[in-house]
């Protein structure tokens, strides 16, 4: 069996305990998102680092990712 290269992010959220997750090299924040079982609910942003993600965005190891919504007002 072919191994997969995999990567570790973390992904958190406010109130909620955050989570560390392995996915494949080169996945994308809504991959991770997936992945964790997490969906963006109306108004939730993300971050990686401390920067606006798009769902788009490739991670790398040791990223993390923030889900945020405006009851908390979008600020880190």
């Amino acid at each position: 069996m072919k191994k997969v290269n995999r990567i570790t992010v973390v992904i958190g959220r406010f109130g909620i305990e955050p989570e560390s997750i392995e996915i494949p090299k080169g996945s994308t924040v809504k991959e991770a998102l997936e992945e964790a079982g997490i969906a963006l609910a109306t108004g939730e942003k993300v971050y990686v680092g401390g920067d606006k993600a798009t769902s788009k965005d490739i991670l790398d190891d040791g990223d993390v990712i923030n889900v945020v919504g405006s009851k908390e007002g979008g600020v880190l």
